[in-house]
């Protein structure tokens, strides 16, 4: 009766299960893994939500979004480099539910995307829901190119099948960033392949390592190229279900991507008009969100790197985004180094193996959230070397 698309396990981790076990017994979790910025303390405008998006009576759907919001939308990406039109941009309720249009428009079921490893594992079940396949290309930690061009063209030759390209920037879990001459390339090498990039932006405003902006993606490329967004990341309002892609390429390509998107946009239908109307302002208070975050990012990060220094844990200073990577002794490996950690000094964290680290990296890794308040932030990172420094 059930599609095999959908025959995930449900059964909880080891660590899910000790979790939940120590908040049954009433025991406090210091949690290292948590990016809801609604719940770290930032001081958003008074009446935000109400502000931004107050009750509309009316209703005159457009499918690929209200032309007020894509205009409000293009502005926001003009202050990054943007070169488009309004007319460009295809509004949905979240990047996630636009990762599945996609993978419809640009793929036919047995297709295949090449996307990053690490990477973040939600685009594995949007896949099996799309009847795609899912082909990994590696991003060395240590190196500075982010993509090795030679590695992605060895995994495409694998993948006769392959429909599009993923980019994350900056990427997530290790916050790298892509350099304007190897977009430039990528580009390049996906129109010769006749290849689509979608490029993932949501962590575009948040560089760690320079000042901001960071330039978007959503320029004239000679590829068809689709840059994702939203204001879950942009202006830390997750609960405002809007996300956006940019389509960029070349003009025949581009027009006819927008037609299939529009009928297949009419289809769902997802997004609000109340968070349409509203996204102007919305992105008119993100600056002032995006500094808090950034400065706590920043201040965690150090933090980090002030407990671990002269330890036998490494710190990978991300160069943007909100996660942080520790790689510790090879004593166990990360699962093992969550489960002990939580169990013995109450501090949740990640293990790498749930974004592909594991196949990558020397030495076992987990992965932080630097969004977190910076007294948790500072307690877990002093709870985890005791711990580390209690194994050796």
């Amino acid at each position: 009766m059930f599609s095999r698309r959908t025959a995930w396990t449900r059964q909880p981790t080891p660590l899910a299960q000790l979790r939940a076990d120590l908040q049954a017994d009433g025991q406090s979790v210091c949690d290292l893994t948590d990016t809801n910025p609604t719940q770290q303390g930032f001081a958003y405008a008074p009446d935000v939500i109400a502000t931004c998006f107050p009750p509309c009576p009316h209703y005159s759907p457009e499918p690929l979004g209200l032309e007020t919001a894509r205009h409000a939308i293009h502005r926001y990406l003009q202050t990054h480099g943007g070169q488009l039109t309004p007319d460009q941009l295809w509004i949905g309720a979240s990047t996630s539910e636009l990762y599945a249009h996609l993978m419809h428009l640009l793929g036919d079921p047995g297709d295949c995307w090449l996307v990053p490893e690490p990477g973040y594992p939600l685009l594995d079940m949007i896949a099996d829901t799309a009847g795609l396949s899912l082909q990994t290309y590696p991003l060395p930690l240590a190196t500075d190119g982010y993509i090795s061009m030679d590695a992605l063209d060895s995994v495409r030759a694998q993948a006769p099948r392959c429909r599009a390209i993923v980019v994350v920037h900056p990427h997530n879990p290790t916050g790298h960033l892509l350099a304007p001459d190897q977009l430039e390339h990528l580009t390049t090498y996906c129109a010769a392949h006749e290849l689509a990039l979608v490029i993932d932006e949501v962590f575009l405003d948040y560089p760690l390592d320079r000042d901001p902006p960071l330039p978007t993606a959503a320029r004239p490329w000679p590829c068809l190229t689709f840059t994702l967004s939203g204001l879950s990341k942009v202006a830390l309002l997750p609960q405002a279900k809007l996300a956006w892609t940019a389509v960029t390429g070349p003009a025949q390509w581009v027009e006819e991507a927008l037609e299939r998107a529009a009928l297949l946009a009419d289809t769902y239908l997802n997004t609000a008009t109340t968070i349409q109307t509203g996204a102007a302002q919305a992105l008119a208070h993100a600056p002032a969100m995006q500094e808090q975050v950034r400065r706590r990012c920043r201040r965690n990060l150090s933090i980090a790197q002030q407990v671990f220094a002269e330890t036998e844990i490494t710190v990978r200073p991300p160069p943007g985004g909100w996660a942080c990577l520790l790689r510790l002794p090879a004593l166990q490996d990360d699962d093992a180094w969550a489960f002990t950690l939580l169990k013995h000094q109450q501090v949740l964290t990640q293990p790498g193996h749930l974004f592909g680290l594991d196949r990558l990296a020397r030495g076992p890794h987990l992965v932080l959230s630097l969004l977190v308040h910076s007294d948790i932030f500072l307690l877990g990172c002093e709870r985890l070397l005791a711990h580390v420094q209690q194994k050796e």
